[in-house]
């Protein structure tokens, strides 16, 4: 869900950017259909189309191993475990205590601490983007 809502927020400013560049050009010259509807249209697209694309990113297990390590401080334990353990069984002893010792802290890991909801930080730019669409309006 909280790949969904950073997609949506970003499609939200350039959803509100795009309508305001039509709602200025507007002001500056006479266009031949309504810029309300137009706008609004092209907003929700934008939006729309956004929300779409985080429906169809895949999530790969090397990513989430990733963010597991980015997000806990692991020091890049669980995508070393992930590519050793991909390219076959680990051979050497390293290889297997290093994926023994990823299996453990993974089996301890609450997932919210991984992926906590949040505020998408696009929103900062989005806010100051649908206030100058709804000045213009």
């Amino acid at each position: 869900m909280q790949l969904i809502a950073d997609y949506a927020v970003r499609g939200l400013f350039w959803g509100a950017l795009a309508a305001a560049l039509l709602l200025f050009a507007a002001r500056l010259w006479v266009l031949p259909f309504n810029e309300y509807v137009v706008g609004g249209a092209l907003a929700g697209a934008i939006l729309l189309g956004h929300v779409v694309a985080a429906l169809l990113v895949r999530l790969t297990p090397l990513r989430v191993a990733n963010d597991i390590d980015v997000a806990l401080g692991l020091r890049e334990r669980v995508s070393s475990a992930l590519s050793f353990t991909a390219s076959g069984t680990a051979k050497n002893p390293f290889e297997k205590t290093v994926v023994k010792d990823a299996a453990r802290t993974v089996d301890k890991l609450p997932m919210k601490k991984v992926y906590p909801w949040r505020v998408p930080p696009a929103w900062k730019l989005a806010l100051p983007a649908l206030l100058i669409a709804a000045a213009l309006s």
